[in-house]
């Protein structure tokens, strides 16, 4: 719970996400709860994003309103810095007209990727593609319009059952049409159970503790080690004989052309919640992916 004397009522942004969906189910038991979709808060119009702060009058706002389709940003930046920057700047700004607390979920995809070892939170950004830029803009304009606030970095999501579309469920459904899967190795990161992570984040803002925080299951692996661990456990909990049978084809990045350019490193790690004393708060990748898909159909 909030502390003592504070406002009890939650509002999320973008609440319809996989991210959205998990932090709704964990602060709906505590907390009164205000989750929008875009189609009832447009972040881009501040005289209503305004309004609606003023209705509801939130102690807590989970900014998770984003565009998030890394090669759709990089096709149309000017769109992604009018989200991602400048309507988290309509929040920010909100926010203090309300004198809310506010949580800011961000990306990996802020560094570049050239660390050779997981990037924590006292590492510089350096943002190689718009998506990153524009997220960093908006870690940015927090910290200068409201500098008391949560900011969560996460790293390659997954989650979400039937509604997730990111890497899990593209390789799973892969697997069933085809008979080998060619996966990169040199790509690095830390997968991110959504579940854990909006647990974790009420754990964080459940302290008091106000900053920067890295916020991913623990550990590292390459696109093609998370492969291999997707078909190990599916295949333990799917009938679908044809996930059994698919193989992993290792291959570089280099091999690959994307529209937007992805860091070779984004693993994640945090030196910092063990100073809140949640040393031991998110559990291992491997553990999470393993539950993840036994819950999967």
């Amino acid at each position: 719970m909030l502390q003592p004397n504070q406002n009890n009522t939650v509002l999320i942004t973008g609440a319809g996400g996989m991210v959205g969906q998990e932090i709704s189910r964990v602060f709906s038991d505590t907390y009164k709860l205000h989750a929008l979709l875009h189609s009832q808060l447009d972040i881009q119009d501040l005289e209503k994003v305004r309004q609606i702060f003023s209705e509801i009058k939130p102690g807590l706002v989970i900014h998770l309103a984003a565009m998030t389709d890394v090669d759709g940003c990089e096709r149309n930046p000017a769109k992604a810095m009018a989200i991602n920057a400048e309507g988290t700047k309509n929040i920010a700004r909100a926010c203090v007209r309300e004198s809310a607390r506010l949580v800011y979920l961000s990306t990996s995809d802020v560094f570049d990727g050239t660390k050779k070892t997981p990037y924590d939170e006292d590492d510089q950004p350096n943002p190689i593609n718009h998506y990153g830029r524009s997220k960093y803009q908006g870690e940015q304009a927090i910290k200068e319009i409201k500098p008391d606030a949560y900011i969560i970095r996460a790293c390659w999501l997954f989650g979400g059952g039937a509604e997730d579309k990111k890497f899990v469920a593209k390789i799973l459904e892969l697997a069933q049409v085809q008979q080998v899967i060619s996966a990169v190795t040199d790509v690095y990161g830390s997968p991110t159970y959504t579940r854990d992570l909006a647990e974790g984040i009420k754990r964080i803002v459940e302290t008091g503790k106000l900053g920067l925080y890295h916020l991913n299951n623990r550990g590292c692996c390459s696109r093609y080690e998370l492969t291999q661990k997707i078909l190990e456990y599916a295949s333990r909990c799917h009938r679908d004989s044809r996930i059994k049978d698919c193989a992993v084809q290792p291959v570089k990045s280099a091999d690959y052309t994307t529209i937007a350019p992805r860091p070779l490193m984004a693993a994640m790690k945090s030196v910092r919640l063990e100073n809140i004393g949640l040393p031991n708060l998110m559990r291992s990748w491997e553990e999470a992916l393993e539950e993840y898909l036994r819950g999967t159909p």
